[in-house]
């Protein structure tokens, strides 16, 4: 027998008799054969096989990132591992970004690669705990502290990737098929807000002086969530310049609520790990919910619908019940980092917690050092663990695959 491929009015002979090739080709379609002989009988047959390569970016935050979730834990962690030499600006990046592996975005394109042999995925990974739209994404990041002690920033991430694209006035050599975005958390403080709302107690402070103290909080978010699509607006441009195929615009999760009995409740409070004697209680919860985050998530639908983009929430729904509040995920284990190239094993709880807490963090890795305590300078808490990153990455397939 024979196989052989034309490709672009090219022939190659793949392989023949006993003969066995694994053959790399780039995107286009080719007509392969397969001629058999036998005795004085020779068949053929033929077929048209298009290659395709899919080309994904994820920019944004610490949501996109995989914040929390260290490839491997410790004190430092080990971030996402490219498989680059250690030291390589790659690997540095990665490890200020903190770029886990377990992330939802990476987790759908390692899906989406091995759902189809005929088809390959190149995955753009520049999404960086800390980033906003204009601290990071726009303009460059940040300086933040390495796993080597050492503080870098990084450069923004559309420079990034229309360079790697290979974009130019006269247009990109590649087109982004999927551009995943995850942005204005960030941007409206909302870390900010929930550090101010465990250190601003009822208990502690003359309930009238509260009452102002909490309004005024909230309300300077929603003054930053009405100015949301005007700061949308830079990052609208930059991406129309780089001509992406579609762009998705994701959501954040509700960490305030746990399930109970068949029931959905709220939690009595979150964040009191953090500070012992403080927390996050209910009522501001309700708050924070009603105030901040639905506004949040419905200004970000209407950005998307404003652009043309597609707007990503199937996880919102799939993280309640799985608050800050919840169940050991664990079940009394640890976590392990990435099982990669072996799947991840879910969790079989129903109330068991999607969100990271202090101690969690800690453990997984490390704290802020020698001047903060280890509970307040860990970056992880109050982020999706990586059974919440599982939820989104499901959210990210069901959205990408009516796209692609």
């Amino acid at each position: 027998y024979e196989w052989s491929l034309d490709g672009e009015g090219e022939g190659l002979l793949v392989a023949g008799g006993s003969s066995m090739a694994v053959v790399s080709l780039p995107e286009g379609r080719f007509e392969v054969t397969l001629e058999l002989r036998g005795g004085d009988q020779v068949r053929t047959l033929d077929e048209v096989v298009e290659v395709n390569d899919i080309l994904i970016a994820s920019i944004g935050d610490s949501f996109a990132s995989g914040e929390g979730n260290p490839d491997a834990p410790g004190d430092p962690a080990l971030w996402a591992d490219d498989g680059m030499e250690a030291g390589t600006l790659q690997e540095l990046a990665h490890d200020v970004a903190h770029r886990s592996t377990l992330a939802g975005p990476v987790q759908a394109a390692l899906e989406i690669e091995r759902s189809d042999p005929h088809t390959s995925v190149t995955f753009v990974f520049l999404a960086a705990s800390g980033a906003s739209l204009e601290e990071g994404m726009i303009g460059a990041g940040r300086e933040a502290m390495g796993g080597d002690g050492q503080r870098r920033s990084l450069r923004p991430q559309l420079d990034q990737l229309s360079e790697l694209a290979g974009c130019s006035e006269q247009g990109c050599q590649r087109r982004i098929d999927s551009l995943l975005i995850s942005a204005g958390g960030n941007d409206i403080g909302f870390s900010f807000a929930l550090g101010s709302l465990i250190l601003l107690d009822p208990n502690l402070v003359v309930n009238p002086i509260y009452g102002n103290l909490l309004n005024n909080l909230v309300s300077d978010i929603e003054s930053e969530i009405s100015d949301l699509p005007a700061t949308f607006t830079d990052l609208a441009s930059a991406v129309e310049r780089l001509d992406p195929a579609a762009v998705y615009l994701t959501a954040y999760p509700d960490p305030s609520r746990v399930a109970a009995g068949g029931r959905l409740l709220a939690c009595e409070s979150i964040g009191a790990d953090l500070v012992p004697g403080l927390e996050i209680d209910r009522d501001e919860l309700e708050i924070v919910r009603e105030r901040v985050l639905e506004p949040l998530n419905d200004t970000l639908e209407s950005i998307a619908g404003a652009e043309g983009w597609v707007f990503v929430d199937g996880h919102v729904d799939a993280f309640s019940g799985h608050g800050y509040c919840g169940s050991d995920p664990y079940g009394g284990g640890s976590y392990t980092g990435s099982p990669y190239p072996d799947p991840l094993v879910l969790s079989s709880s129903q109330d068991s917690r999607w969100f990271r807490q202090a101690d969690d963090s800690v453990s997984i890795q490390g704290g802020g050092g020698a001047f903060r305590p280890d509970r307040l300078g860990t970056t992880g808490t109050f982020h999706p663990n990586e059974y919440g990153h599982q939820a989104y990455k499901q959210a990210l397939l069901d959205a990408l695959n009516i796209g692609l």
